[in-house]
């Protein structure tokens, strides 16, 4: 178990505090110390700066960018928080950009994602964005074919009967 450092405490402290207040760069820098690329540490840490991330409601790059790389199995090990990572990046992703929604795109492909659960989020995220990548997913995901995981599929055929996102297609 590592040991708490005042840096960590300090940075996952800035971000709980910043709530819906919105986030200061000076707390999305403390939160890219907890969740950044190259940040080492607890899940606990993570999880909670992540929920503060998506609680924000705050449309920006940088926890956008910060929430995608832990969303990628090849940053973060723990399928928890990558399904969480996912899920607060429904509230701080641009609706209408093309590279983020390829960037979650590859969060719902089974040949990238190998976790149904973490699929799942990736969709969900996937079918509110106007986008038309992000909805040709969705669409791949109801086929068997292209999704070998029945739970995956089921989500998507749900999804699909809501409703995708306006102008996704």
């Amino acid at each position: 178990m590592r040991v708490w450092d005042g840096r960590h405490a300090l940075a996952v402290l800035a971000v709980v505090q910043a709530g819906a207040q919105g986030l200061s760069q000076d707390q999305l820098a403390g939160a890219a110390e907890v969740i950044g690329r190259n940040a080492v540490s607890e899940r606990g840490e993570k999880l909670e700066v992540i929920r503060q991330l998506g609680e924000s409601g705050e449309v920006s790059g940088l926890g956008a960018a910060l929430l995608m790389d832990r969303a990628g199995f090849r940053v973060e090990a723990d399928p928890e928080v990558r399904e969480a990572a996912l899920l607060a990046l429904r509230t701080v992703i641009e609706p209408r950009s093309r590279m983020s929604a390829l960037r979650v795109v590859r969060c719902a492909d089974p040949g990238q994602e190998p976790e149904p659960r973490v699929r799942i989020a990736a969709l969900r995220v996937l079918a509110s964005l106007p986008v038309a990548e992000a909805a040709a997913r969705v669409l791949d995901s109801t086929r068997q074919d292209r999704e070998p995981d029945a739970s995956v599929r089921e989500a998507a055929s749900a999804l699909v009967r809501k409703g995708l996102a306006a102008g996704a297609y």
